[in-house]
């Protein structure tokens, strides 16, 4: 009895072990070069998931075993060579053929220079905004990388704009160049102040943001650089689609072959769901388009060739029997085609070819209060061909030359027509009002190069100096801007970094100031210096921060005034008066904290102390526009297992300045026989009360073969409170058709806002 006992124990031990072999398995495979096939040896192979590794043997052989069923990440690296990273449904044992392409490109000189932020939405990329931050953050606008910048110190935005204010800067004193070309008007609906950008997080691999003091290298521009890098490589073919209260988007990543890869990425808005949120009547159809053909000749020469289209349509119209009845419509497209040859003499030079279009066309017709005719048009076209070259060459282990140039030729065709009452100039002795009449045709050049060299004097310090020169066919003489920098590590931990450096910056040629009958660029460009200084310390592998001190000194400027359609639809007067700013100065500190804890939880305190102000020609000071005294972000990402994900990013900042105003009604009261005109005060003497919002979002993700589904749901503004984004007079007319005194409103921004979405990724792997 007891033998046979003991020999059903042995049975059910045997058992036992025999599941247990049975339910891990192995992962392994040959890994060869992907252009000659030869087998490559000590390539790294790691599982991210169980954080195990291996390196392949002499004929590329690599092995992973007991591994439990599930889903995982395998990742190879090897000096030299491309990341490949595979995604693996483990059930059984599985054999990789994995080839790796040679990866030719020179990495870039340190940047040394303070005010640098990386961004990557590629897996494992080293960065300081983080996949999480861009994939998992709270946005009113989904799909849209510029977002995400709300969470770096130093860069404001209002609540409804995608446009950067840089440490003080205006928008348009930032470059964005995406894959080498810098983009013109890369943002939808500028009329009511560009709430969307053009840049999908389906095309973007990386961005780099500069926010001061950047070297020769990097354009013109006086505040800041978005330098972006498209997506160029796929694993396996994939689709993806989006959709939720805000827009629709999907995409497509195909692999061709072995050289060849095609990405297609699109978009379509719903800007008038947000709009009936905070209840305004704006209907507007927006949608993008993007397009890349990513080709590899061989191992030393690379072509990309990009498409992309931008379009805005708005039809607004207000009917009225007692008032002049109001309307907007405006169609604006804009084309982009650029071609892109790299090119990679050795390990140490290498060099890039950037040969572009693009096509900038507006139409718009339109009547408000205040206007005399139904006939008034804003229609604009600017053609532009760009050709430039950037080269790299690192002469030995202490020096790396950069130098490089770059041509525009351009075409504009302006006109503009409005008879006009100018509410700031009329008076009760007076009225006044402005003929706005611009037909203007024009062509030119502008034209820049660049050297530089970044030294390292020691294993410590790096020190950068450099020269850029511009010149422009519409501005007098030639423009020389010198550059410094230089980065010294304390210890092992911490780095301190300075920047030094002249912006001058030419007028816009493709967005003319016509509401202000402008009719050719400035001859004069603006002009800021820099001064920039910079703490970062990393105390551990999960914990950093960066310091940030900064003074920008304007010399020579011309900006200030604002003047946008949506500020006079519906009788509501945003009043502003042009400031003839001369000079200006920022400065301020900005301080950046970033902790991840307990694996993947992550949380960022961002907070920024600065000011910026402008001068007249009688040299007299006010507030620069979205100045803001005090700005914090906290956003805190938490995974909360099982693929679900919880963020809340609450913020807080004073106040912008506005201009207080009163309106004064001349005439008998009647619409016919009155007129307006408003009494301003000192240009941005006033605040909007201190601005603070609680946002929070959750998304949960399945994976079922090869098809990833996320589920995700926002509340913005959760505690609904009233944000003024700007105080305007509402005109109100009786039923007998007289003018009711005029009334001050706040327009707000979003009150609570749900939004619901759910997003799906469907991957065709091309290893087994």
């Amino acid at each position: 009895m007891i033998y046979r006992l003991s020999l059903s124990g042995l049975f059910l031990l045997v058992g036992i072990f025999s599941l247990s072999a049975q339910v891990t398995f192995s992962l392994d495979g040959t890994v060869k070069d992907l252009y000659t096939g030869r087998p490559m040896p000590s390539v790294n192979v790691y599982v991210q998931e169980i954080q195990k590794g291996t390196l392949t043997d002499t004929a590329g052989y690599f092995a992973i075993k007991d591994l439990k069923k599930g889903y995982y990440t395998l990742v190879l690296t090897r000096v030299g060579y491309k990341r490949v990273t595979r995604k693996v449904q483990l059930f059984k044992d599985i054999n990789f053929p994995i080839k790796m392409e040679e990866q030719a490109i020179v990495f870039e000189a340190q940047e040394i220079t303070p005010g640098v932020t990386e961004m990557s939405i590629d897996e494992g990329a080293s960065s300081t905004v983080t996949t999480q931050e861009i994939m998992n953050s709270v946005q009113v606008f989904s799909k849209d990388v510029y977002r995400t910048l709300q969470t770096v110190p130093g860069i404001s935005n209002s609540e409804w704009s995608s446009k950067p204010h840089v440490k003080g800067g205006n928008p348009d004193e930032t470059a964005v160049i995406i894959d080498n070309l810098e983009i013109r008007e890369p943002f939808h609906l500028e009329e009511i102040d560009g709430p969307y950008s053009v840049i999908s997080s389906d095309l973007v691999k990386s961005m780099k943001v500069l926010t001061g003091g950047f070297a020769p290298k990097y354009s013109d521009r006086m505040s800041g650089v978005l330098f972006i890098n498209t997506v160029d490589q796929i694993q396996d073919d994939s689709i993806k689609a989006t959709i939720d209260f805000s827009n629709a988007s999907a995409a497509i990543h195909q692999r061709i072959n072995d050289r060849t890869n095609v990405f297609i990425s699109g978009r379509r808005s719903y800007l008038f769901l947000l709009e009936n949120a905070i209840d305004n009547n704006f209907p507007a159809i927006v949608w993008d388009f993007w397009s890349k053909v990513d080709y590899k000749a061989d191992s030393k020469n690379k072509l990309s060739l990009n498409y992309m289209v931008l379009s805005d349509k708005i039809s607004y119209k207000k009917d009225s029997k007692i008032i002049r009845n109001e309307f907007f419509k405006s169609n604006k497209t804009n084309y982009y085609t650029w071609l892109n040859w790299y090119h990679y003499t050795n390990d140490d030079r290498f060099f890039s070819t950037t040969v572009g279009y693009q096509h900038l066309d507006k139409a718009a017709s339109f009547s408000f209060d205040g206007s005399f005719t139904d006939d008034n048009r804003d229609t604009r076209s600017t053609h532009l061909i760009t050709a430039k070259q950037d080269h790299f060459w690192k002469l030995n282990k202490k020096n790396i030359v950069e130098f490089g140039g770059e041509f525009n030729q351009f075409w504009s065709d302006y006109y503009y027509r409005e008879f006009r009452l100018d509410p700031t100039e009329t008076t009760p002795i007076v009225v006044s009002t402005d003929i706005i009449f611009v037909d203007s045709k024009f062509s030119g050049y502008t034209g820049a190069g660049y050297l530089q060299n970044t030294h390292k004097f020691t294993d410590r310090t790096s020190f950068l100096i450099g020269v850029r020169g511009s010149t422009q066919s519409y501005s007098t003489g030639f423009q020389i801007s010198p550059r410094a920098a230089l980065s010294h590590d304390i210890t092992e931990a911490m780095t301190l970094r300075f920047a030094y450096g002249w912006y001058y910056q030419p007028d816009n040629f493709q967005k003319l100031r016509t509401y202000d009958n402008q009719h050719l660029p400035n001859k004069k460009p603006e002009k800021s210096i820099h001064y920039i200084a910079s703490l970062l310390y990393q105390y551990d592998d999960n914990t950093s921060m960066t310091l940030d001190g900064y003074y920008k000194d304007y010399p020579v400027l011309f900006d200030d005034f604002t003047f946008d359609f949506s500020n006079r639809i519906e009788g509501v007067g945003v009043v502003d008066k042009p400031y003839q700013t001369r000079t200006g100065f920022a400065t301020g500190i900005d301080l950046l904290i970033k902790h991840k804890y307990k694996t993947q939880n992550l949380v960022s305190i961002a907070y920024s102390l600065g000011t910026s102000h402008i001068r007249d020609e009688n040299d007299f000071e006010t507030y620069r526009d979205l100045d803001r005294t005090h700005m914090l972000t906290v956003n805190n990402i938490i995974d909360l297992g099982k693929m679900v994900n919880f963020s809340g990013m609450f913020r807080v900042r004073s106040g912008d300045p506005y201009t207080p105003s009163n309106v004064k009604i001349i005439g008998d009261g009647t619409v016919e026989n009155s007129k307006v005109y408003y009494q301003t005060q000192t240009k941005n003497s006033g605040r909007l009360p201190t601005f603070y919002t609680v946002d929070l979002r959750i998304d949960k993700k399945w994976v079922t073969g090869q098809m990833n589904f996320v589920a995700y749901g926002s509340i913005i503004n959760i505690t609904d409170h009233k944000n003024v984004r700007q105080r305007a007079w509402k005109r109100h007319v009786k039923s007998d058709g007289t003018l009711a005194p005029f009334t001050v409103e706040d327009q707000e921004y979003f009150p609570r806002f749900f939004s619901l979405g759910i997003s799906m990724e469907f991957s065709l792997p091309r290893t087994k």
